[in-house]
């Protein structure tokens, strides 16, 4: 009888063992899996979405950055962040960049809307020579500006 008894200890600590074993690696998943998401939109002051524009998420301790590219409907999303302080900055084509602190605490989602405002279009064009003239009167016929 002895030996039914120790046999029958022995399964019980393996059975309690394996199942604490489970349990340690289930939770341990778990803490992984709920890693802070951050989703948003980025448009325009008339609430249209802005495709491709250039978001930039950078977090404040480590400065390790991220950065996304919205699609059609201006969305953009991170993914399995870390909890903490962030810097979001977006810019597009013809609009003014933008930048907001933004706080992940906890797992789950969160959804910002990022507005970027029109900017000022800064255009540049350089007109370069380097055919020198040869006489005073074929410098005269080279005019000194062109408007346009």
């Amino acid at each position: 009888m002895s030996t039914i008894k120790g046999s029958s200890v022995r399964g019980w600590l393996s059975f309690f063992f394996v199942s604490l074993m489970l349990f340690v690696s289930a939770a341990g998943a778990r803490a992984q899996s709920v890693r802070p998401t951050l989703t948003g939109h980025v448009r325009d002051q008339n609430k249209a979405a802005v495709r491709g524009a250039r978001v930039r998420l950078r977090q404040e301790g480590t400065k390790v950055e991220f950065v996304a590219t919205t699609d059609d409907e201006g969305a953009f999303i991170f993914g399995g962040l870390a909890q903490g302080r962030y810097s979001l900055s977006a810019m597009g084509e013809g609009f003014s960049a933008t930048a907001q602190e933004v706080t992940l605490d906890g797992g789950g989602s969160r959804d910002i809307e990022v507005l970027l405002r029109p900017g000022a279009l800064a255009e540049e064009v350089v007109v370069s020579s380097s055919r020198i003239a040869s006489t005073p009167e074929v410098l005269e016929q080279i005019p000194g500006s062109v408007e346009i």
